[in-house]
C-alpha cells in the first residue's frame, strides 16, 4: 500500500474556554487563581448511529479541583457547529476524563472516573479554601465514588439510563468493542500493595466486568503512599481481528514514549510492551476503512503538537519517517494540551478532538481571546502518495 500523507487540515473550536456558569464562590476561586479561562480538558468523541458527533469534556477551574464535572456537546453537521455544553455528571468530588464508544447495535456507552486527588493532603494539592468542602463530605462517600463509571444510552446520547455502573478500571479513552460483542477496557487495577495493569472484559454492554489478564508493566514506587504502581496507565485498545487486540500505552514518570502490547487470545495474555520511540502521550488508535491504523498522540515538547503515525501491517511496524502533524500550538509557557480522540467521517476525513488551554504564565495571556481555546478540533484529509513522489 502506498503511504498516506496529510493533504489538508482544518481547525476549529468545539468548546471555547469561556467562564462556566458556576456559583459565585467558585467563580471567585477561579479569579483568585488568576484564571479568566475555564479549563475544559480530556475530551472524548464518538460518531453515533445517526451520524451525529458527541464530544464530552471535563470542566474544571484548574487541573485538579473538587469542582470537576463532565459535560457533553453535540454536532449534527459533522463538526461544523456545536450545541452548548450540558452537564452530564456532577458528583460531590472531581469527575473527569469522559469518553464515548458507539457499539455495533447503536448503544452509546460513556465512561469516566471520579477522583479524590484534590482532597489528598499528603500530595499537597488540596488548597486551604477546599478544606470546608472536604469536611462536609462523609469519607465513606468519597471512597465509594473514587473509581471508574459507565452509563448507557440507546438513543444516540439524547437521554441516558438512570443506572450508573461501576467499572474495574477507569482511564482516558474508555473501553473498545470487540467482534464477539464484548467490551475491553484496560487500566491500572488496585491491589494490596499498589496497582497492576490489567485487561477487563464486559459481556453485557458494560453492566458488569471481569479481569481477563494482566498486562506486563514495570512498577514504580510512590513515596506518598509507600506503594508501587503500574508504570503504564492511560491507553487505548483496538481489536485487529477476532481475539487479536492491540493496545497503545502511555507511561508515567520517566517513561514518556508510546508503547504497544498485543494479545492473541482475547485479552488473557499479553506481549511485553514495545517502545515505539516517539515522545508523546496519551495515544489513541483508529482503524481507517481503507485498512491502515493511525496512532494519534500529543507531543508535549516544544513545539507542542498533536501528531500521528501510520501502520500498514496491523501495528507490526510503523512509518516513523512520516510523523504527521495534525495541530501545532505555537505558544510557549505553561500550556495544558493533548488527549486526542478521533473518528473517521462518512466523507473519509478524520475528525480529531483534543484540548489546548494556555495559563496565565503564557506571554500575552491577558489579551488572549478565550473563544479561541478550550476543546479544539482538526478535520484531516489524507491521501495516498505514489511511490515516485516519496
Amino acid at each position: 500500500m502506498n503511504p498516506l500523507r496529510i493533504e489538508t487540515v482544518e481547525h476549529g473550536v468545539v468548546i471555547p474556554a469561556i467562564p462556566a456558569d458556576r456559583t459565585p464562590a467558585e467563580t471567585d476561586l477561579r479569579v483568585s487563581l488568576g484564571r479568566s479561562i475555564t479549563l475544559y480538558a480530556w475530551p472524548g468523541l464518538t460518531r453515533t448511529r445517526d451520524g451525529d458527533l458527541l464530544v464530552g469534556a471535563s470542566e474544571h477551574v484548574q487541573h485538579v479541583d473538587p469542582f470537576g464535572r463532565d459535560v457533553i456537546v453535540r454536532s449534527t453537521d459533522q463538526g461544523r457547529s456545536w450545541s452548548s455544553p450540558e452537564v452530564f455528571f456532577d458528583s460531590v468530588t472531581d469527575d473527569r476524563d469522559i469518553a464515548f464508544n458507539t457499539l455495533p447495535d447503536g448503544t452509546v456507552v460513556a465512561t469516566w472516573f471520579s477522583s479524590l486527588a484534590w482532597a489528598e493532603r499528603r500530595r499537597k494539592i488540596m488548597r486551604q479554601e477546599w478544606e470546608p468542602l472536604r469536611a462536609q463530605i462523609w469519607p465513606d462517600t468519597l471512597r465509594a465514588l473514587a473509581r471508574g463509571w459507565l452509563r448507557r444510552s440507546t438513543n444516540s446520547g439524547q437521554t441516558w439510563e438512570d443506572l450508573v455502573y461501576p467499572t474495574l478500571v477507569g482511564t482516558h479513552a474508555g473501553p473498545s468493542p470487540m467482534s464477539n460483542g464484548d467490551l475491553i477496557y484496560c487500566g491500572p487495577y488496585s491491589v494490596e500493595d499498589g496497582s497492576e495493569m490489567v485487561a477487563t472484559l464486559s459481556s453485557d454492554g458494560g453492566r458488569t466486568w471481569r479481569i481477563a489478564g494482566k498486562i506486563p508493566s514495570p512498577r514504580i514506587h510512590d513515596p506518598y503512599t509507600n506503594k508501587s504502581f503500574s508504570l503504564f496507565n492511560e491507553n487505548h485498545a483496538l481489536e485487529l481481528a477476532p481475539g487479536k487486540i492491540l493496545v497503545a500505552l502511555r507511561g508515567s514518570a520517566d517513561c514518556k514514549t508510546v508503547h504497544v502490547t498485543r494479545s492473541n487470545d482475547g485479552g488473557g495474555t499479553w506481549t511485553e510492551p514495545e517502545d515505539l520511540g516517539v515522545f508523546g502521550y496519551p495515544p489513541y488508535l483508529l482503524r481507517l476503512r481503507a485498512g491502515p491504523i493511525l496512532c494519534i498522540f500529543s507531543q508535549r515538547s516544544t513545539p507542542l503538537r498533536i501528531s500521528a503515525i501510520v501502520s500498514y501491517d496491523d501495528g507490526a511496524t510503523w512509518d516513523m519517517r512520516n510523523v504527521m502533524t495534525i495541530f501545532e500550538c505555537g505558544l510557549e509557557g505553561d500550556i495544558e494540551m493533548g488527549y486526542p480522540s478521533a473518528v473517521e467521517l462518512a466523507s473519509g476525513e478524520i475528525f480529531c478532538v483534543f484540548y489546548c488551554v494556555p495559563t496565565q504564565t503564557v506571554p500575552g495571556y491577558e489579551v488572549m481571546d478565550p473563544k479561541e481555546w478550550g476543546i479544539l478540533s482538526a478535520r484531516v484529509r489524507l491521501r495516498m502518495m505514489s511511490k515516485e513522489k516519496i
